[in-house]
């Protein structure tokens, strides 16, 4: 079994990387003062197989911009530019593919050991936040955000049309599903979700399948603010719209360190 690990963005605690990746090739998109660390203590843990590039030129520029955007949550679009430049690559001939960051803590000794017994199945996508996710090549090349962003800055209090069949085959403890919008006249206790939507299902896909602009939808979320690119809340929302079906990953993984969510 041939794994990829992506790992696009800042490179925090390389130190948790130990022999997680042992047996697996490792591609990293991340900026040119982390490359001696990383060089130093990827070459001291299990034998694993690892690239690493930065930005250069043009996409240098372009980086600088989403950076100085910071106070509206824009230079989030930065990790997803990263993540377009790994999938670029030829990632075809993986078995499964990982995308994920350094600064987690897991529960498993190694991502391969886990992955040997895991069946993956068809347009699922096994994922906690927009920390780590995993899948086959072909759902992981359907999750490539980063030319669908612009059809979402500033509309993090609009109802966006949602794949309802897919939020159903979901775990919703996965990823944020509370933090969508839904329609409240169907929608409104959180506790209830599931069976609200099967009661509601016909008339929600109607909604899906409307021309109409439901701009003025009055909405049911459990997000408690609101910002420009509400980054893991977009990508769900373009996850769950290809029918991509979000699952548990099936082990634990936290933040090192809490102040970082």
């Amino acid at each position: 079994m041939k794994v990829a690990v992506l790992i696009p963005g800042e490179l925090r605690d390389v130190h948790n990387v130990k022999n997680l990746y042992e047996d697996c090739d490792v591609f990293i998109h991340s900026d040119k003062k982390y490359l001696d660390d990383v060089r130093y203590k990827m070459n001291r843990a299990y034998p694993i197989r690892w690239s690493f590039e930065s930005f250069e030129g043009d996409d240098e520029r372009r980086y600088e911009k989403y950076i100085e955007n910071f106070s509206y949550n824009m230079h989030r679009i930065v990790q997803w530019y990263r993540y377009t430049k790994l999938l670029e690559k030829n990632l075809s001939g993986y078995d499964i593919i990982v995308k994920t960051r350094t600064d987690l803590v897991h529960n498993i000794d190694t991502l391969k050991g886990f992955l040997k017994n895991k069946v993956i199945e068809k347009d699922t996508l096994y994922i906690f936040k927009d920390w780590l996710w995993y899948g086959e090549p072909k759902t992981i090349l359907k999750t490539d955000l980063y030319e669908d962003i612009i059809f979402y800055i500033h509309r993090d209090m609009e109802y966006l049309k949602l794949n309802y069949d897919t939020i159903l085959k979901s775990d919703l403890d996965s990823i944020r599903f509370h933090w969508l919008n839904y329609p409240k006249q169907y929608i409104n206790d959180w506790d209830t979700f599931k069976e609200d939507v099967k009661k509601n299902l016909h008339e929600l896909n109607k909604i899906r399948s409307d021309r109409r602009d439901y701009k003025g939808t009055e909405i049911f979320t459990q997000k408690m603010y609101t910002n420009s690119f509400p980054s893991e809340k977009v990508f769900l929302i373009f996850l769950i719209n290809q029918g991509i079906v979000c699952k548990n990953l099936g082990f634990n993984v936290k933040l090192e360190k809490k102040d970082l969510q």
